[in-house]
């Protein structure tokens, strides 16, 4: 997992440039030291991919079109591909880190217009009014996805991340 400390744009745009990120193998995994960017945030941009995230310590701000969503160390979430958004470092006192996996749904759904993508993926990433999916502790059913992000995604890599995520999405759909 690469520690980052900064990011990068295309030209002229704030489409983030993500290092090392292939056609082949859509998925990377980074370690975010958010204390170690400049101001302490990450400006204003966006990405084609969809970003699942767990704090590991500290507390950040998701900023959206949509509002404001705070994240304290054990919480995470996923940010739909496409959203605009903006992170900011709420605690000083203690290091804000993020653990961070960027990946095209193809990882998950395989070709566009599989059944997978119909069912579960393409409800969700074309849902303009799902900017983030947050998962809190405390509620009971994102506890599986806490532990997951916290003991396994995050150290183990991206098996088995398909039935927990279509899983997932297809609870949030029920919700909307």
């Amino acid at each position: 997992m690469k520690s980052i400390h900064s990011i990068e744009f295309y030209s002229g745009s704030k489409e983030e440039l993500l290092p090392n990120f292939e056609k082949d193998f859509p998925y990377i995994a980074s370690r975010v030291e958010l204390d170690k960017f400049i101001g302490r945030y990450v400006p204003w941009h966006w990405h084609n991919t969809v970003e699942l995230f767990y704090m590991e310590s500290g507390s950040i701000e998701y900023d959206t079109p949509g509002g404001k969503l705070v994240f304290p160390a054990g919480s995470g979430g996923m940010v739909n591909s496409n959203v605009l958004h903006t992170t900011k470092a709420v605690s000083q006192r203690e290091k804000n880190i993020q653990l961070l996996h960027m990946f095209d749904v193809s990882l998950l759904a395989g070709e566009q217009g599989s059944r997978m993508w119909q069912k579960y993926i393409a409800p969700v990433t074309t849902a303009s009014q799902v900017e983030i999916i947050p998962l809190f502790p405390g509620n009971d059913g994102y506890q599986p996805w806490l532990r997951f992000g916290e003991q396994q995604l995050f150290w183990k890599g991206f098996s088995g991340v398909r039935k927990l995520f279509a899983d997932r999405i297809s609870k949030k759909m029920a919700e909307l």
